[in-house]
């Protein structure tokens, strides 16, 4: 029997709405149905706007070799860490194989 599994949790944290994804698919891990897992952060409405949700951290894992991790901590968290405005905009991403952040699978 195959089994698989989706987990979301949300937080809200400061105002901010955390969303925590987890998604396994019912076999091994393929390129074109890589074991996925995400943080998508949304700040609150203001000034009768919402911001776009920000992708803090994205991790696909596909077969052999096809790994991907992606992260990108909010601003406010690389201000009060380093307490000034020096890093304008962070983001890493580590990959082995291609990936394609759009569509969730390998190439």
């Amino acid at each position: 029997m195959a089994i698989s599994a989706v987990v979301n949790a949300v937080f809200n944290i400061d105002n901010k709405t955390y969303t925590a994804s987890l998604a396994i698919p019912s076999s091994a891990p393929t390129a074109a149905a890589p074991f996925l897992f995400s943080v998508v952060s949304q700040a609150p409405e203001a000034g009768g706007k919402t911001p776009d949700p920000e992708t803090l951290l994205e991790v696909a894992v596909g077969t052999t070799n096809q790994v991907y991790v992606a992260v990108s901590p909010p601003m406010d968290v690389i201000s009060g860490a380093i307490g000034s405005d020096v890093v304008k905009d962070l983001n890493v991403v580590v990959s082995e194989g291609t990936y394609n952040s759009k569509t969730h699978t390998f190439s």
